[in-house]
Protein backbone atom coordinates (compact mmCIF):
# COMPACT_ATOMS: atom_id res chain seq x y z
CA UNK A 1 0.00 0.00 0.00
CA UNK A 2 1.72 3.43 -0.63
CA UNK A 3 0.81 6.47 1.44
CA UNK A 4 -1.57 9.30 -0.05
CA UNK A 5 0.38 12.84 0.33
CA UNK A 6 -1.29 15.71 2.12
CA UNK A 7 -1.96 17.89 -1.15
CA UNK A 8 -3.56 15.01 -2.77
CA UNK A 9 -5.93 14.74 0.13
CA UNK A 10 -6.09 18.19 0.69
CA UNK A 11 -7.65 18.04 -3.07
CA UNK A 12 -9.74 15.34 -3.36
CA UNK A 13 -11.67 16.84 0.14
CA UNK A 14 -11.57 20.63 -1.22
CA UNK A 15 -13.79 18.44 -4.57
CA UNK A 16 -15.69 16.22 -2.57
CA UNK A 17 -17.07 19.35 -0.36
CA UNK A 18 -17.66 21.18 -3.30
CA UNK A 19 -19.37 18.73 -5.05
CA UNK A 20 -21.71 17.88 -1.79
CA UNK A 21 -22.44 21.86 -1.69
CA UNK A 22 -23.99 21.44 -4.81
CA UNK A 23 -27.96 22.43 -4.71
CA UNK A 24 -29.76 18.12 -6.25
CA UNK A 25 -31.81 20.64 -8.60
CA UNK A 26 -28.24 21.44 -9.50
CA UNK A 27 -26.63 18.12 -9.20
CA UNK A 28 -28.62 16.11 -11.96
CA UNK A 29 -26.38 17.24 -14.94
CA UNK A 30 -23.26 15.12 -16.36
CA UNK A 31 -20.21 15.03 -14.39
CA UNK A 32 -17.24 14.21 -16.52
CA UNK A 33 -13.79 13.75 -15.77
CA UNK A 34 -10.72 13.11 -17.72
CA UNK A 35 -7.59 11.99 -15.16
CA UNK A 36 -3.93 11.16 -16.40
CA UNK A 37 -1.62 10.03 -14.28
CA UNK A 38 2.21 9.67 -15.51
CA UNK A 39 5.17 7.74 -13.57
CA UNK A 40 6.84 5.67 -15.87
CA UNK A 41 9.04 8.22 -18.09
CA UNK A 42 12.08 6.90 -18.81
CA UNK A 43 14.37 10.22 -18.43
CA UNK A 44 13.21 11.06 -14.97
CA UNK A 45 10.54 8.34 -13.39
CA UNK A 46 8.21 9.63 -10.80
CA UNK A 47 6.85 7.71 -7.90
CA UNK A 48 3.30 8.94 -7.26
CA UNK A 49 1.32 9.98 -10.41
CA UNK A 50 -0.24 6.93 -11.38
CA UNK A 51 -1.31 6.13 -7.85
CA UNK A 52 -2.66 10.03 -7.31
CA UNK A 53 -4.53 9.45 -10.24
CA UNK A 54 -5.88 6.44 -9.48
CA UNK A 55 -7.02 7.58 -6.15
CA UNK A 56 -8.66 11.08 -7.74
CA UNK A 57 -10.23 8.79 -10.25
CA UNK A 58 -12.04 6.27 -7.82
CA UNK A 59 -13.09 9.35 -5.45
CA UNK A 60 -14.48 11.75 -8.88
CA UNK A 61 -16.25 7.81 -9.61
CA UNK A 62 -17.92 7.97 -5.94
CA UNK A 63 -18.88 11.38 -6.38
CA UNK A 64 -21.07 10.22 -9.82
CA UNK A 65 -18.52 11.74 -12.37
CA UNK A 66 -17.95 9.32 -15.39
CA UNK A 67 -14.76 9.23 -15.42
CA UNK A 68 -11.53 8.52 -18.10
CA UNK A 69 -8.63 7.33 -16.30
CA UNK A 70 -5.02 7.25 -18.37
CA UNK A 71 -1.90 5.71 -16.71
CA UNK A 72 1.91 6.12 -18.49
CA UNK A 73 -0.24 7.23 -21.34
CA UNK A 74 1.55 8.25 -24.65
CA UNK A 75 1.08 11.42 -26.22
CA UNK A 76 -1.00 9.78 -28.81
CA UNK A 77 -3.56 8.38 -26.01
CA UNK A 78 -3.14 11.73 -24.20
CA UNK A 79 -4.48 14.06 -27.19
CA UNK A 80 -7.21 11.54 -28.01
CA UNK A 81 -8.76 11.30 -24.57
CA UNK A 82 -8.12 15.45 -24.58
CA UNK A 83 -10.36 15.42 -27.98
CA UNK A 84 -12.99 12.83 -27.00
CA UNK A 85 -12.91 14.90 -23.52
CA UNK A 86 -13.78 18.05 -25.39
CA UNK A 87 -16.57 16.13 -27.38
CA UNK A 88 -18.06 14.65 -24.60
CA UNK A 89 -18.87 18.11 -23.08
CA UNK A 90 -20.11 19.45 -25.50
CA UNK A 91 -22.81 16.74 -26.32
CA UNK A 92 -23.43 16.73 -22.92
CA UNK A 93 -22.66 19.92 -21.36
CA UNK A 94 -22.68 19.88 -17.55
CA UNK A 95 -19.71 19.69 -15.40
CA UNK A 96 -16.49 18.53 -16.51
CA UNK A 97 -12.94 17.91 -14.44
CA UNK A 98 -9.61 17.55 -15.79
CA UNK A 99 -6.52 16.02 -13.70
CA UNK A 100 -3.19 15.59 -14.69
CA UNK A 101 -0.68 14.12 -12.64
CA UNK A 102 3.26 13.77 -14.30
CA UNK A 103 5.84 16.66 -15.45
CA UNK A 104 5.16 19.76 -17.43
CA UNK A 105 7.65 22.04 -18.76
CA UNK A 106 6.97 25.86 -20.04
CA UNK A 107 8.02 26.58 -23.53
CA UNK A 108 7.76 29.77 -24.63
CA UNK A 109 5.27 30.72 -21.70
CA UNK A 110 3.12 28.07 -23.04
CA UNK A 111 2.64 25.45 -20.65
CA UNK A 112 2.67 21.22 -21.55
CA UNK A 113 1.78 18.33 -20.04
CA UNK A 114 4.75 15.48 -20.95
CA UNK A 115 3.69 12.04 -22.18
CA UNK A 116 5.57 8.85 -21.59
CA UNK A 117 7.44 9.08 -24.97
CA UNK A 118 10.08 6.80 -27.20
CA UNK A 119 13.14 9.05 -25.67
CA UNK A 120 11.96 11.88 -27.77
CA UNK A 121 10.00 13.45 -25.18
CA UNK A 122 10.98 17.36 -25.46
CA UNK A 123 11.50 17.15 -29.85
CA UNK A 124 7.68 16.95 -29.64
CA UNK A 125 6.98 20.84 -27.48
CA UNK A 126 8.09 22.40 -30.76
CA UNK A 127 6.28 20.01 -33.43
CA UNK A 128 2.94 21.52 -31.99
CA UNK A 129 2.15 17.92 -31.43
CA UNK A 130 1.12 17.85 -27.46
CA UNK A 131 -1.19 19.14 -25.26
CA UNK A 132 -1.42 22.26 -24.00
CA UNK A 133 -2.34 24.50 -21.57
CA UNK A 134 -4.99 25.63 -24.01
CA UNK A 135 -6.44 22.06 -23.65
CA UNK A 136 -6.67 21.11 -27.12
CA UNK A 137 -3.59 19.07 -29.26
CA UNK A 138 -1.86 22.03 -31.17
Amino acid sequence: MYAIRPQLLIFVLAISALLCSVPVSHAIGARSALVIGNSAYSFAPLENPGNDARDVAGSLREAGFEVTLLVDADRDKINTAIAAFGETLRQKGGVGLFFFAGHGVQVQGENNLLPIGDGGVLSGLWDGGLASETGMPQ
